[in-house]
């Protein structure tokens, strides 16, 4: 299937000392198969996006709004 991209979304909130093993794991599950990994931090205070930044997640770092919106 042309054009097929997966999207990974990581819900994340002080994860420091797991993403960049979560970032791999999808990684390794998706290999051979065209992917993002987006990691959607809540500004974690241990810099969880920061880390995810550096292991090659796409980051969106929300400092406003944190967690869940009900509908």
């Amino acid at each position: 299937m042309s054009g097929l991209l997966v999207s990974v979304v990581l819900p994340t909130y002080n994860e420091a000392p797991n993403i960049a093993g979560a970032v791999l794991r999808v990684r390794a599950a998706l290999s051979g198969v065209p992917h993002e990994i987006i990691v959607a931090d809540d500004d974690s205070p241990d810099l969880t996006w920061k880390l995810a930044e550096e292991a090659g997640a796409r980051v969106i770092r929300r400092t406003k709004h944190r967690g869940f919106i009900p509908p």
